[in-house]
């Protein structure tokens, strides 16, 4: 398992490698702390004592990360005690460019090794885009390669504590599974360098929120809120298209004051979802007004339920407007 690849055409089949990115994961899900409420909720006992399955294990179909390189399996197999610590491997197949051989790099290793990060970077957005926090362990990022039996090492490399909340594994099957047609419709607007900015901002506050830094998390979220309704591609354009109005609303929304962008966030949504409840406008106020008094440090003790409440609103106009759901 710890012999290192030393040439790569001992481990080629009709062009292609099959390759396995492992890692240690903090998250803030538990497959465990699940099996654990479930126990609790029938009022029986739970130890965690390890006497339980801890070991979740998906095949996917139709999922390519990039070009040539394919996710055949992920498994996350958690410590039994220490919830929401995995294990995680990804096993991929992997077409071999033409031009691999003549990339800059010492050795075949190190032509490989930058899809270790390319590997967990696609995990941590699949992750975050299902609100889920994705913390690598230090110096626990592997990439192996397949040789007959055996798997040789290419390369090692190193990444916080989330709180940790019950996860249904069956729900996460669902997810899992999802993921091919999910990422085949978002992959193109993903690799543009605002959308990427956007969410990670949008990652930043679920880590902040999982760790309750309340104000940072809300902070955050409101910013993405921001940025995209600011954007005339991204709000504006589908605005005036929803409401019929005319070209000339674009310029005023996008220079309007925080509370009037909310207004115009809560007509959107009306049109939408027609069933919308009049109090919501005065919730979405609210939060221009949370925002503002956060901005120029007022010390507000800041109100759970405003924070769900701005996790919803990027939550939704991130998938909306920005990944097109």
């Amino acid at each position: 398992m710890n012999k290192f690849l030393e040439n790569i055409e001992e481990c080629l089949i009709d062009g292609k490698v099959v390759l396995k990115a492992s890692f240690g994961l903090i998250s803030n899900f538990s497959f465990v702390g699940y099996i654990a409420h479930e126990a609790m909720k029938e009022q029986k006992s739970f130890v965690f004592d390890g006497n339980y399955e801890t070991r979740f294990e998906s095949s996917v179909e139709g999922l390519f990360i990039e070009s040539g390189l394919k996710v055949l399996k992920c498994s996350l197999d958690e410590h039994p005690v220490e919830r929401g610590y995995y294990e995680v491997d990804i096993i991929c197949e992997y077409t071999i460019p033409k031009n691999f051989h003549k990339r800059e790099a010492y050795n075949d290793n190190m032509r490989l090794s930058p899809l270790a990060d390319t590997i967990f970077d696609f995990f941590k957005l699949m992750s975050t885009l299902n609100n889920r926090v994705s913390i690598l362990e230090p110096s626990s990022l592997n990439l192996r390669i397949k040789s007959g039996d055996d798997w040789l090492r290419v390369t090692q490399k190193g990444g916080g504590h989330p709180n940790v909340y019950p996860c249904n594994p069956e729900h996460f099957q669902e997810v899992v599974q999802s993921i091919p047609a999910y990422y085949d419709k978002v992959k193109n607007r993903i690799d543009n360098k605002k959308i990427q900015k956007i969410i990670s901002i949008y990652y930043s506050g679920l880590r902040f929120k999982n760790n309750h830094f309340a104000a940072d998390a809300f902070i955050n979220f409101y910013k993405i809120i921001e940025l995209i309704y600011k954007d005339k591609v991204l709000f504006s354009k589908k605005y005036i298209e929803l409401l019929n109005k005319p070209e000339s609303y674009d310029k005023a929304m996008r220079q309007c004051s925080q509370k009037v962008q909310m207004l115009f966030i809560w007509e959107y949504l009306n049109k939408l979802h027609e069933k919308i409840e009049v109090s919501l406008l005065d919730d979405l106020l609210d939060l221009a007004e949370t925002r503002n008094n956060l901005a120029h440090d007022s010390g507000e003790d800041l109100d759970g339920l405003k924070l769900d409440l701005v996790h919803k609103v990027a939550t939704f106009m991130l998938h909306h407007f920005v990944l097109g759901e």
